[in-house]
């Protein structure tokens, strides 16, 4: 019994290294937002290196507050469509890097649980 849980727990380590890895090796920018207040949980290495905010100064703020979003009746619209339809799906918008350049991409956003906790995994 004792040979079994062992291995289990080391198979479940295994799979969030495993996680973790493909989500930092994504291609595509990726974020993990807490679903109440948008604070940043998570981000990949696309996405700082797209934005160019540090993982350290993004983590805990939220988009507004590093001022991603360049149009704020666009990040409304984004609200407004995620409350209505309870996702995001390629969302036409602009946003801002860190050195001020704009950035056109398309936001899709899906509801996930983490660590029992609602987050938003957004693209």
């Amino acid at each position: 019994m004792l040979a079994t849980l062992t291995t289990r727990r080391k198979a479940e380590a295994e799979l969030v290294s495993a996680n973790e890895r493909f989500f930092q090796a994504n291609p595509a920018m990726v974020a993990i937002t807490s679903a109440d207040g948008g604070e940043l949980h998570s981000v990949n290495d696309r996405w700082t290196e797209v934005f160019g905010h540090s993982r350290e100064e993004a983590i805990g703020k939220t988009a507004v507050e590093l001022g991603i979003w360049f149009d704020p009746a666009e990040r409304a619209g984004a609200l407004e469509t995620w409350s209505s339809n309870g996702s995001l799906n390629n969302f036409e918008a602009r946003f801002r890097a860190r050195d001020g350049a704009i950035i056109y991409g398309l936001h899709s956003a899906e509801p996930i649980e983490v660590d029992g906790q609602a987050m938003c995994l957004g693209q």
